[in-house]
Order: structure tokens, then sequence, then C-alpha cells
């Protein structure tokens, strides 16, 4: 999960959106994204990476946080 979100928000820093699969034929381009969102988003991938850091330190946190993911996923569908 969270490596899914720090691939999105590495998205977001470079500016690069994801493949839109809308069934219109509207091909205009998305505007950019303002700075302020880029800054936040590079931000994150920061705390992000701490996180991360602190799962690989500790095997029992990373197996709890992974099913509370899976528990998740399976609750919200």
């Amino acid at each position: 999960m969270l490596y899914d979100l720090r691939r999105d928000m590495d998205a977001v820093v470079k500016d690069t959106p994801p493949e839109r699969d809308d069934d219109d034929d509207d091909d205009d381009p998305l505007p950019p994204t303002p700075a302020v969102i880029r800054i936040a988003a590079r931000a994150s991938i920061i705390l992000i990476d701490k996180y991360i850091d602190l799962m690989k330190e500790s095997k029992l946190y990373l197996f709890v946080m992974g099913n509370v993911a899976t528990f998740l996923r399976l609750a919200c569908s």
C-alpha cells in the first residue's frame, strides 16, 4: 500500500498523470500540476520513505500492516 502511494506521489512530482481510460473523444491535455502540489507530493515521498525504512526494521510491523491493508481492501469492496 505504501509502495503504491509512493509511486503515485512520484508521478505527481514528475507531473506525469496516469493514463485516462475515459470514453470521451476529448483529447485535451491535462493542465500542469501546480508547484505547491508537487512540493507537497515530494514531502509525502520523504515521509513514506521514512516509514518504509521503519517497516524494514520490524518484521512484525510489516506483517501486521500487510494484514491491515488486506482487511481494509476486503472490507471496502
